[in-house]
């Protein structure tokens, strides 16, 4: 009972931490005990490991940006779990394909990955406004810092895997997972007060 009562009080150190702090390492520690419990959810949704991985990443995205509604006397597994489950049955009914519409994530208010424009049939026009978009994005992707800029960089311009990317930088994948998840976040916030990309 008190080992139970002394993990409850380390976990809300930690969530503390998060969403008053801003820690990192904070972000990252919540990251490695639950991915696992996230993960199976997802994957028994999907079952899809490429698709589970990048949704992970997403929901992790969401849940820490909605930290603060976090509430002790509830369950911080089952607060996760219903976002998880909450955000991959969006995705089932969307079926979105792997690479995500600019426009869409700029455009609504979804966590989705913004970092790929997509359009079958544009005209000139749309083109060159598309064109100018990803410019702006490039240049906002390159203000992050470098390990951020990085993991950007290698996920979604070179679509390297998660596995991938933690060989060639020579990281475990839980902080290539964890580090995404933060740069994508910080991407969202610029990209949200940014006038000229909405």
């Amino acid at each position: 009972m008190v080992k139970n009562g002394l993990k409850k009080q380390e976990e809300w150190h930690l969530i503390d931490l998060a969403r008053n702090k801003s820690d990192e390492q904070a972000f990252a520690e919540i990251f490695a005990r639950y991915k696992g419990y996230v993960f199976h959810l997802v994957l028994q949704m999907i079952r899809d490991h490429d698709i589970a991985e990048d949704l992970l990443i997403e929901i992790f995205t969401k849940a820490f940006s909605k930290l603060h509604t976090f509430q002790p006397r509830s369950s911080f597994s089952s607060w996760l779990a219903t976002i998880a489950k909450n955000h991959t049955l969006d995705y089932l009914r969307k079926k979105r394909p792997k690479k995500v519409s600019l426009d869409a994530a700029l455009d609504t208010d979804d966590d989705a990955p913004f970092l790929e424009l997509k359009d079958e049939n544009p005209i000139a026009i749309d083109q060159m406004i598309i064109k100018e978009r990803n410019n702006k994005l490039r240049r906002i992707v390159e203000t992050l810092k470098p390990k951020y800029r990085t993991l950007i960089e290698l996920r979604y311009y070179q679509e390297l895997s998660y596995d991938e990317i933690a060989q060639k930088l020579n990281i475990p994948l839980g902080t290539v997972k964890a580090q995404l998840f933060r740069a994508r976040d910080l991407l969202s916030q610029i990209v949200k007060s940014n006038t000229e990309l909405k």
